[in-house]
């Protein structure tokens, strides 16, 4: 008798603390209207899509006494390490939320529709933030699943840096997202990404972000995540993306229709810091006007509006009707050998800061830019060989000390 009271005990004390260790989690849901929730990783029950719908209601006081109507749905007698993933949808994939991972315990939610919700769990309950295990940069230039980039906590709160170094990537391209704590993965519509123009953009597929390295010219980076905090890690991210150095020009061309596009005629050599040049002779040319831009990096097609400044005499250099590239008027010019000087301000993208300057080559025996006032010291005579004065400024091609210079 004593044998079966003590089993009796046992198989008691047994269940006593298998309830004991059962949770139930419930998912509360703010919306217009009746939502869906499709959900997974339950045990007993996956929601054939589009998911279940919540019909049921319960009011809830937040901490500030306001008190909210959500839909809900609860999950019982779940394991204590149990954890539930699910999304909300009204109308199925025209717009649903993306995925909500690994919920272990109840949680509040905001569902706006068109794929937008907000976790306000700490106004009803007061729980901390989440924990952030984890940030790291996965993408094909270090393989997907890698940990070469994981970024290193910042003394700010809720900052994580990370310094990248492509210098070993040969493509023009690389894609990566953010991840965080080894489960979200955060692509372009789940984070706010700050960058200059143009270097930027979501992948064609799976909604990566591309990284262009071609139209920055830099190799080096900082990424640094930032936080918004909550009560999900895998939301409010800021992901910030600077160079760390002066952008790589790797080579300045004239491509124009002189030289066709494409061509590498008219290559500028580095002279200084930020400084490029080459002599342009364009004898055979026949056209009263050539037409071209400044290439860089073999990729930037940098016309009359994406420089920063043209400088030439008036009448050399204009703006063409189309494509916005700039037109050389050899027939104002009164020559055809020309030095072309590229300077480029610095800076993190190798397409912007461009000044390019017009004069014509020193050989030819043609100055260029030759202000009246600034030749006063010295006459100056027009071609019929009148000597100018301030009043009878001429503009054009005059002789001064012997040589042909052109007044403006």
């Amino acid at each position: 008798m004593r044998k079966i009271t003590l089993l009796f005990s046992t198989v008691i004390t047994l269940l006593f603390q298998c309830n004991l260790q059962a949770k139930d989690i419930t998912i509360y849901v703010q919306a217009d209207h009746q939502p869906n929730i499709h959900f997974w990783g339950y045990p007993e029950e996956e929601s054939e899509w589009p998911g279940v719908l919540l019909t049921e209601t319960a009011t809830v006081k937040a901490l500030d006494g306001t008190e909210m109507s959500f839909y809900y749905k609860t999950f019982t007698n779940l394991a204590e390490d149990a954890k539930i993933s699910f999304l909300f949808n009204y109308n199925g994939y025209d717009d649903n939320t993306r995925n909500i991972n690994n919920i272990s315990n109840s949680r509040y939610y905001i569902y706006k529709g068109n794929h937008e919700y907000e976790d306000i769990t700490s106004q009803i309950t007061g729980e901390p933030d989440d924990v952030i295990e984890k940030v790291q940069l996965p993408g094909d230039f270090c393989g997907w699943n890698g940990d070469a980039n994981t970024f290193e906590a910042s003394e700010g709160k809720y900052t994580y840096v990370r310094i990248v170094d492509f210098s070993d990537v040969t493509s023009d391209i690389v894609t990566f997202k953010l991840l965080v704590n080894n489960g979200h993965w955060l692509g372009w519509n789940d984070i706010v990404v700050n960058a200059p123009d143009g270097w930027v953009q979501e992948a064609a597929a799976d909604g990566n972000i591309q990284l262009n390295l071609s139209a920055i010219g830099a190799k080096k980076f900082t990424f640094t995540a930032v936080w918004g905090g909550g009560n999900m890690s895998s939301a409010a991210w800021v992901l910030n993306i600077n160079a760390e150095a002066d952008a790589i020009i790797e080579k300045v061309q004239l491509p124009g229709n002189f030289n066709e596009w494409n061509g590498n005629y008219a290559v500028l050599m580095k002279e200084g810091s930020y400084t490029y040049t080459c002599d342009l002779d364009l004898s055979s040319v026949t056209e009263p006007c050539v037409v071209f831009k400044l290439l860089v990096n073999n990729r930037h097609w940098l016309g009359y509006y994406d420089l920063v400044d043209v400088e030439a005499p008036d009448g050399w250099a204009e703006e063409s009707i189309e494509g916005g590239n700039i037109q050389l008027n050899l027939t104002s010019t009164n020559t055809k050998k020309f030095t072309i000087t590229a300077s480029w301000a610095g800076g993190n993208i190798a397409s912007a800061g461009w000044i390019l300057k017009i004069s014509a080559q020193g050989s030819t025996g043609i100055s260029t830019g030759v202000a009246f006032n600034n030749a006063a010291a010295t006459p100056v005579y027009d071609l019929a060989g009148h000597k100018m004065t301030a009043a009878r400024h001429h503009k054009g091609v005059c002789i001064k000390d012997g040589k042909k210079i052109i007044m403006n």
